[in-house]
């Protein structure tokens, strides 16, 4: 079973991030991943987190959050990282550039 480390900032997207991560842990569930999730509950709070956890213990790396929440996150893994843009200003953004 593949394993996933869920991030959630619970303060972006309207306050909604929770709410869409337990949809999409459903989705995981039923696709046989395994999923381990971290709440943040100050700023800077996820920065610290993922600077401390083992990259090697996790298949995949979700991120649910906005723009200050992606700026939280090291890109330098060798594990695919996925965000969950709760942003529409900044996911109209992500199109732009890509």
């Amino acid at each position: 079973m593949k394993k996933i480390c869920c991030i959630v900032n619970p303060v972006s997207g309207l306050k909604k991030s929770l709410k869409v991560y337990y949809e999409a842990k459903n989705h995981f569930e039923k696709s046989n991943f395994n999923t381990s999730l971290f709440v943040s509950e100050y700023p800077n709070h996820i920065k610290d987190y993922v600077s401390k956890i083992d990259k090697n213990s996790f298949d995949r790396l979700i991120v649910f959050g906005g723009d200050g929440t992606i700026n939280e996150v090291q890109m330098d893994y060798k594990i695919q990282i996925i965000f969950i843009v709760l942003s529409l200003e900044l996911f109209l953004q992500v199109l732009v550039i890509q």
